[in-house]
């Protein structure tokens, strides 16, 4: 769920796009400075929000059938 969501908010998908299980964080490469972009992924059903500096932005994404570890890593 964490990969539609960057996917949604931001047009971030494919391998560039990380997703770390262990702390529900996920990134991808900064576009200016070569460094990465790191989102704090958290969800309730198919409400998905991506939180960065305080900043967070929500997106509702379909449900999968995947377990929650998993839908991260989708």
């Amino acid at each position: 769920m964490c990969r539609e969501a960057a996917n949604l908010l931001y047009g971030q998908s494919g391998d560039a796009v990380t997703f770390d299980a262990a702390t529900f964080d996920i990134s991808w490469p900064a576009p200016v400075d070569g460094g990465r972009l790191t989102f704090a992924c958290s969800f309730v059903g198919t409400q998905v929000s991506l939180t960065r500096g305080g900043e967070r932005q929500t997106v509702d994404v379909s449900a999968s059938t995947a377990a929650p570890t998993q839908q991260g890593a989708q």
